[in-house]
């Protein structure tokens, strides 16, 4: 069985999907958490944009991969197919959470 076989199953991109979308979900609640502990506000803004981001996925019903590395300590999910516009906000999300992290 090769990678793209396997990838094609429906059942296993379903599961693919879900483990994706709660690897986004801990993303989240990771950066809710620090931001309780260390107070920097910017943490707040880029939970906003990923939280926004992994809803108009669900909505859209956009497929997701989890992403996570022990050793590069990356946690998280991709979410692929969103929308020209969903990107652009997602993006001005991360750009405000980078300015509001340099100016603070």
């Amino acid at each position: 069985m090769t990678a793209s076989s396997t990838t094609s199953n429906p059942t296993v991109k379903k599961i693919l999907t879900v483990l994706g979308y709660l690897g986004v979900a801990a993303a989240t609640i990771l950066l809710i958490y620090f931001f309780v502990l260390t107070r920097e506000i910017w943490m707040i803004t880029l939970a906003a944009t990923t939280l926004f981001v992994a809803v108009v996925g669900l909505i859209g019903g956009l497929s997701a991969k989890p992403k996570f590395d022990y050793k590069k300590k990356m946690l998280g999910g991709e979410i692929t197919g969103l929308p020209d516009w969903a990107t652009i906000v997602a993006l001005a999300g991360l750009v405000a959470s980078l300015i509001i992290g340099a100016v603070t």
